[in-house]
């Protein structure tokens, strides 16, 4: 038979009896760059990756392979987890809310209108003023082509909270004038005395929410700019638009029981707080400053867990993750530079090795971990290409493979290390981002050339190794603490440099040459001694990187 290399799929074909499912199974556990990634360490749960296009509808494409993957697995219980289901699932979340929530929320201002108007025609006029705001503004979202998300789905129950205020004054000022004046009049001096204050608080509320638009998250920007234009429209409504309705449709004015009583009460409050100035300023100055500490302190900090109930597709899908696969958050962190060079290679392998055996991490994926899979195959060991040549062949064979391409750009200039955490706690999360920046900004410096044989050489060598051997007992469950790691770097700077033993050379490089893994067929046993005993005697490198 012929030797060589093919690249494919770990899985070719689904199995078709017994023993070809104990075969797949054993040969599927054996890759430990796939166990816990793609398969579960018991072999009882798998991941389905899926990078969606730039543009693509998350909502579509979450779809679409939600029935891809009913029709070829129906009986297989599945998590739906990312960044399409969550988006679906806040959709159809905050749409059933709103069908739910805003019957009840309208039924609760007309019910308070009416309290206060005691008039069917005020209450119907404030309640159209806010939903024309409404209208507005969601007839801009759609003119734009603006989808619904977390923030903007309770916009509408925020403007009908806030915006129907403005209606609601005039009205209510127009309702007391009009006992004693004509509509005209009643409604001139609404406007004189209730709007500049009106226009000050819908302006001022405007201001707040465009604010929004410096923030970095966009679903906030939407919601800002939208709620901003939803709130100036009622502003605008209130102003001109009730006040054209009450004069066309002269609406008068109504004496509401209980006014005195009302007023008799504030007025006891003023007289109190006038005697006792003093104590009153003093504790809402107290008052003051101890909000004023409680909201320096709120936790601003958004976690996904926090937001779903603990039922809910996202919240199960989430504990799947942790529990079968490490971990559901990915960090990544942009590497530029000639993936071309083995130097490179080997800088993009020690910083994951860094990342690694951070607390708080559950697996690390770059392209080093991938070509050094493919050395493996080609010359026995899982390492990074000592040549430019080796990993020129190795890209090539590697060049089809999908999963590649989500590592490393196709001019091989740009890479990705792909970091998996355990928490989605937002405080860990930010201890751990920190450290990676820190890690990166300490290392982005330009690759150098060095004699092999200098001590400063031999030192990096100690260090890469020592990470490279920390980062395997971290995948193995066996971390390192930072003294271990101290004293195998000691341990490794002490070996000897002496020259290799000879013997053991010639040894080791027979049983290579005899193996399955060298091409080229050789069966003489002395034949293998003798050339293996002429490739020792070239001597080994004389300079490297």
């Amino acid at each position: 038979k012929k030797g060589g290399i093919v690249t494919g799929p770990l899985v070719r074909a689904a199995p078709k009896n017994a023993a070809e499912k104990r075969a797949l199974r054993r040969k599927v556990l054996s890759r430990d760059h796939a166990v816990g990634n793609l398969v579960a360490r018991d072999g009882k749960a798998v991941l389905i990756y899926c990078f969606l296009a730039h543009g693509s509808d998350p909502r579509a494409v979450g779809q679409n392979i939600r029935t891809v993957v009913a029709r070829y697995a129906p009986a297989d219980k599945t998590y739906w987890g990312g960044g399409p289901f969550i988006a679906a699932h806040i959709y159809d979340s905050t749409r059933a809310d709103m069908r739910r929530l805003t019957p009840w929320a309208v039924l609760a201002m007309v019910i308070v209108m009416m309290i206060a108007f005691r008039d069917i025609r005020g209450t119907c006029l404030a309640l159209l003023s806010t939903g024309f705001g409404i209208v507005v503004s969601l007839g801009l979202m759609a003119a734009f082509g603006v989808r619904i998300n977390l923030a903007l789905g309770s916009m509408p129950i925020i403007l009908f909270a806030v915006g129907s205020a403005y209606g609601i004054h005039v009205l209510a000022r127009y309702y007391k004038l009009a006992q004693t004046r004509d509509v005209e009049q009643a409604v001139i001096e609404s406007l004189e005395t209730v709007g500049p204050t009106v226009l000050a608080a819908g302006l001022t509320t405007v201001a707040s929410l465009l604010s929004f638009m410096t923030m970095d998250l966009a679903p906030m920007r939407s919601f800002g700019l939208f709620t901003a234009i939803g709130v100036l429209a009622t502003l605008i409504l209130a102003l001109t638009f009730v006040p054209a309705v009450i004069t066309l449709l002269r609406f008068r004015g109504r004496k509401v029981p209980g006014e005195a009583a009302g007023l008799r009460v504030l007025e006891v409050i003023v007289a109190f707080a006038r005697k006792r100035r003093m104590g009153v300023s003093a504790a809402l100055g107290v008052l003051c400053a101890v909000g004023l500490v409680l909201a320096f302190n709120v936790d601003s900090r958004i976690e996904l867990s926090n937001l779903f109930a603990h039922d809910s597709e996202p919240a199960r899908a989430e504990r799947f993750m942790r529990a079968r696969f490490g971990g559901s958050t990915f960090l990544q962190v942009h590497v530029v530079g000639d993936l071309r060079r083995p130097e490179v290679l080997r800088e993009v392998r020690r910083i994951g090795d860094k990342i690694r055996v951070m607390p708080g991490v559950a697996s690390v994926t770059h392209v080093a971990t991938a070509l050094a899979i493919a050395n493996e195959a080609m010359e026995g060991q899982r390492r990074v290409p000592d040549s430019p040549d080796k990993v020129k062949l190795l890209l090539a064979l590697l060049s089809g493979d999908p999963s590649v391409g989500q590592l490393m750009s196709k001019d091989r200039r740009e890479a990705l290390i792909q970091v998996k955490l355990r928490e989605s706690n937002a405080d860990a999360q930010e201890k751990l981002l920190a450290r990676v920046e820190a890690l990166a900004r300490r290392d982005s410096r330009a690759i150098e050339i060095v004699d092999v044989r200098t001590s400063r050489h031999k030192a990096r060598r100690i260090r890469l190794v020592t990470t490279r051997l920390a980062s395997l007992w971290q995948d193995a469950d066996k971390p390192l603490s930072d003294d271990q790691r101290n004293s195998l770097f000691v341990s490794l700077a002490m070996l000897p440099r002496g020259k290799p033993d000879k013997a053991r050379l010639v040894a080791a490089l027979t049983r290579f040459l005899l193996s399955e893994e060298n091409t080229v067929k050789i069966d003489d046993a002395a034949k293998a001694r003798a050339l293996a005993d002429k490739i020792v005697a070239l001597g080994g490198p004389r300079g490297g990187v």
